[in-house]
């Protein structure tokens, strides 16, 4: 059976001592400077605080989009608005703008044993075989689509290595529409690079 190429960012699904993912997220502030932010990417953190999406090169992983807040002087929202300045809300956010958006709140899932399924890249028939499992690897960090509102990240199987990587491979998905050593196939990874678990600071 083919598995569907349907790459869309990282799904939280659970995490590494066996409780569920209740859905626990945090506000991080982005400013624009990294670029748009989609629901399922991957965000890393910059050395001013704010966050901007992933890419290979990031070592200080904070977890994934899940929702946007965007931030409004003088609302109800708490202290946190005297953070930013005033912005327009969009309640029909679908993504992060980085060039019309401004300063916003970015809701990311956080923790530093959350399990996340994403898909490999590879759809040219060099996949991922089960001995994967293990090992690690580094972001796709492909665009998100401004059309449907997602992230398209993936995980990068030219990447796949023992050394330093961004992503561990826990598992492959085992779901009935899922086969490994096949095209676009799905996994279980953990946050390697986590901001939270590194010594030194940002």
């Amino acid at each position: 059976m083919a598995n569907v190429d349907n790459p869309n960012g990282f799904k939280p699904i659970g995490t590494m001592s066996g409780a569920p993912w209740s859905g626990y997220v945090m506000d991080f502030l982005a400013d624009g400077s990294g670029g748009d932010i989609f629901p399922g990417d991957m965000v890393a953190m910059e050395a001013d605080g704010n966050i901007i999406p992933a890419a290979a090169a990031n070592e200080n992983l904070l977890g994934v989009c899940v929702g946007f807040v965007p931030a409004q002087e003088g609302s109800t929202n708490g202290v946190s608005d005297h953070f930013v300045a005033a912005t327009t809300p969009n309640l029909n956010k679908t993504y992060y703008d980085a060039s019309v958006d401004g300063a916003s709140w970015i809701k990311v899932a956080v923790g530093p044993d959350v399990l996340y399924e994403v898909q490999e890249d590879d759809v040219d028939g060099t996949t991922l075989a089960y001995t994967a499992v293990g090992a690690n690897a580094d972001i796709l960090a492909t665009a998100g689509s401004a059309t449907r509102g997602i992230s398209l990240q993936e995980m990068d199987r030219s990447t796949l290595a023992t050394t330093n990587g961004q992503l561990r491979i826990v598992r492959p998905v085992n779901r009935v529409d899922n086969e490994v050593g096949s095209d676009s196939s799905r996994w279980v990874v953990r946050i390697n690079e986590n901001h939270y678990t590194k010594i030194a600071g940002v």
